[in-house]
């Protein structure tokens, strides 16, 4: 009987976890910024390093506002497929790169570090908050 009520409990409890978040950009970001466009790319055209790595959608989405972000949103087939690419980007200025459950991102802005650093984490709020 204990059996049975332990299976239930994780049941229960499993059925609240989410997967993956769904690839998407928040309309606005706190701070000024509004979503100006988005689109999304065929995986079979990305860099043969991000395919390699499990890559299963590609999304670009542009904001208006201060530096004029533009966010590339790499959804992978993991979360270690997503670091993975973290690990192997080469810095880039004005460039961030994180990863977020299976999401590779890239943030490339006209905003000094400090600035872009901001705006990627107000970014990642906004997204989590969706």
């Amino acid at each position: 009987m204990e059996r049975r009520s332990l299976f239930a409990l994780i049941t229960l409890l499993c059925a609240g976890c989410g997967g993956p978040r769904e690839a998407r950009f928040p309309p606005e970001i706190p701070g000024g910024w509004k979503l100006f466009g988005s689109e999304e790319y065929r995986v079979d055209t990305a860099d043969a390093s991000l395919q390699n790595a499990g890559l299963k959608r590609w999304l670009r989405g542009r904001y208006d506002g201060p530096g004029y972000p533009d966010i590339s949103l790499y959804q992978m087939g993991s979360q270690a497929g997503a670091f993975e690419m973290v690990q192997k980007w080469r810095s880039e200025k004005g460039v961030i790169v994180n990863s977020l459950d299976d999401l590779f991102i890239v943030y490339r802005t006209g905003l000094a570090p400090q600035e872009a650093n901001k705006f990627a984490a107000a970014w990642e709020a906004a997204f989590k908050a969706m």
